[in-house]
């Protein structure tokens, strides 16, 4: 082997390697600038903090994505993206609304539940003035919306809606907000609460099947 063959191998070596540091560097700093989101909220939240925590300097914060709004946008866009994906994922290969429905609680209980930094920051922008929402908290909302809409558009989705009697942005509203609740308090791997002495502590797929067995046994 030439040594320019050698010399090539080692550039290109070393431009991967600089590729996985620079990765590891913006995962870093993404997940502590959730972290720093969700306790403080937009308003309260400090890039210096954001950096700390990544062990990186400002100046490589502002390098790798930007500023506190760019962050934020950043932060939110990739939570979402794969929320959303969870969601299409879990309907794959499934025609009934029954199973669709079902799936798509499953898939939303799952990733709601399992992220409380998700649900703190969610909660926080929904608490939000009107027409103050993040856009891309609204385009998430009016996503996963959307699926629902289309798992209940077919007749034995209108019949499952008929039953419960409920308008079927009610019915997203009881879903999506029940489970933002659930997920709202940190400490453990889901919520807890304590009603008279007794611990309820759900899991995601405890809360899934429990959603989905009150909507297929819904009397008219």
């Amino acid at each position: 082997m030439s040594a320019q063959e050698v010399s090539g191998q080692e550039v290109s070596g070393q431009e991967v390697s600089g590729k996985d540091k620079r990765s590891r560097t913006l995962e870093r700093i993404l997940g502590s600038a959730l972290e720093e989101f969700a306790e403080h909220g937009y308003a309260g939240a400090r890039t210096e903090r954001i950096a700390r925590r990544a062990g990186v300097n400002k100046a490589s914060l502002y390098y790798h994505i930007g500023d506190k709004e760019a962050l934020y946008d950043t932060v939110l866009r990739d939570c979402f993206t794969d929320l959303d994906r969870s969601i299409e994922k879990g309907l794959e290969g499934l025609s009934s609304s029954d199973e669709r429905l079902d799936a798509f609680i499953r898939a939303l209980a799952e990733k709601v539940l399992g992220s409380a930094h998700l649900a703190q920051i969610m909660l926080a922008e929904l608490g939000s003035a009107p027409g103050r929402v993040h856009h891309e908290v609204s385009g998430c909302i009016s996503s996963i919306l959307a699926k629902y809409m289309d798992i209940l558009s077919n007749a034995r989705g209108r019949e499952i809606m008929s039953r419960t009697e409920q308008d079927p942005m009610l019915g997203f509203a009881m879903i999506f907000g029940g489970l933002l609740f659930l997920r709202s308090r940190q400490g453990g791997t889901v919520a807890e609460f304590s009603f008279q002495n007794s611990v309820f502590r759900p899991s995601p797929a405890d809360v899934a099947e429990g959603i989905t067995s009150i909507l297929h046994s819904a009397k008219p």
